[in-house]
């Protein structure tokens, strides 16, 4: 064979060799590549795309309200988050049901159960993460369990309980954050502990704490020594304000209002949902305010006139302003608002009259309208509701008779409701 036959088919064989070298290549980063999400997360398509067929386990599926336990002496008191709920009954008694992977339900096992098993007596308020459940006793002690990878249960380690843990004691309300913990003592001091990446404790440094940090307040002036001190990364308290009313922890930021009405927010503000950008010291938002609610992305307070206001991320149509425009500015929604719950990209809000209103992301039928239509207008649900908790794709709602009533999607929450 002559020479020049033999070097053409030696580039023959080089060039099939690259190409099929080059197909391996794309081949592997096509596998390896991570499918592309939007900015939080969650793909577009599960959001607004059409119902889902749910299975008997998925509970309300049809988005109509079901009756949970008629008459069944449930109190005020209601949380639903993640894939576990909790309540407290009149007498005290607080029960737990849902998903158990973390332990948050209380019950000594990580054994999930579809139907309420009772925790512990003389509860008087309850707060519920993604995994976590924390609870004031009537005697003002806090205890806590569930998920504690980030010391967010509060007891100095970083080990799951499934059985609840003291943390504090003269507490008057906590929130719990996905993955940190406020708590509001009694002498108005701020208490947090848990995660801390976004600076969602507003004033200890961007660092996890596993203990109790109490949070001192003084006059919501920053110096530029406590700038610097922050700077450095201290891991010690840092006085920021004083006179805390309430709190509310949402994904990884903070809202808190001041015994003067006004509202304040640190964290993270990649929506807006601090009204600004993200910081780790207290931010004003507004005066007036009577009650918060922070969500995921966006949150809802309530003025001292009853009208309900709403800023942060509008994707859903979970501000409820007729627009999916986010605004990092709060805008009015409605009037003569008693109470208001955010959950994942909905909203929930009782008004003075009784009745309850929801809007937003409606693709598991969590609004309770009986559709799985998108709502970015208030819609009316049901009358006679005393309180409300709005989950990650499911809801719960407390009526004036005792009953408990739920709706959406809750893996298996729901299979008691009729």
């Amino acid at each position: 064979m002559p020479l020049k036959a033999i070097t053409n088919k030696i580039k023959y064989i080089i060039l099939i060799l690259s190409c099929v070298c080059l197909l391996v290549v794309l081949l592997c980063v096509s596998i390896t590549q991570p499918p592309k999400l939007p900015r939080d997360g969650i793909q577009e398509s599960k959001l607004l795309s059409p119902p889902p067929t749910l299975s008997t386990t998925s509970g309300r599926g049809n988005g109509v309200a079901g009756n949970c336990g008629k008459a069944d002496g449930w109190n005020y008191e209601i949380s639903a988050r993640g894939s576990h709920a909790v309540a407290i009954k009149t007498d005290g008694s607080l029960w737990a049901w849902g998903s158990n992977r973390a332990g948050q339900l209380g019950d000594g096992t990580f054994a999930d159960h579809s139907i309420p098993v009772k925790i512990m007596d003389s509860a008087a308020f309850v707060s519920t993460s993604e995994s976590r459940t924390m609870a004031i006793k009537t005697d003002g002690s806090l205890w806590a369990w569930g998920d504690n990878s980030y010391g967010q249960v509060g007891d100095g380690t970083f080990v799951n309980r499934n059985i609840p843990v003291k943390v504090l004691d003269s507490v008057a309300s906590v929130s719990a954050g996905e993955f940190h913990t406020m708590a509001l003592k009694t002498d108005g001091s701020l208490w947090a502990w848990g995660n801390n990446e976004a600076g969602q404790f507003g004033g200890a440094t961007f660092i996890h704490r596993n203990i109790s940090e109490k949070i001192m307040l003084t006059q919501g002036i920053v110096s530029t020594k406590i700038k610097r001190l922050f700077s450095l990364h201290r891991n010690m308290p840092i006085k920021i304000m004083d006179s805390v009313r309430s709190v509310s922890a949402g994904e990884f930021h903070t809202m808190v209002i001041k015994t003067d009405g006004s509202l304040w927010a640190w964290g993270n503000s990649s929506y807006g949902q601090l009204a600004g950008g993200t910081v780790n010291m207290p931010e004003k938002i507004l005066d007036s305010a009577a009650s918060v609610s922070a969500g995921i992305f966006h949150n809802m307070a309530i003025k001292t006139d009853g009208s309900l206001w709403a800023w942060g991320n509008n994707r859903a149509g979970q501000l409820g302003d007729g627009t999916f425009t986010d605004s990092s500015i709060p805008v009015k929604i409605m009037d003569s608002v008693a109470s208001v719950s955010v959950g994942m990209f909905y909203t929930m809000a009782v008004k003075t009259d009784g009745s309850l209103w929801a809007w937003g992301s409606n693709n598991f039928g969590q609004v309770g309208d009986g559709t799985f239509v998108t709502r970015n207008i208030p819609v009316k649900i049901l009358d006679s509701a005393t309180s409300i908790s709005a989950g990650t794709s499911y809801a719960m709602a407390i009526k004036t008779d005792g009953s408990l009533w739920a709706w959406g999607r809750g893996d298996g929450l729901l299979d008691m409701c009729e």
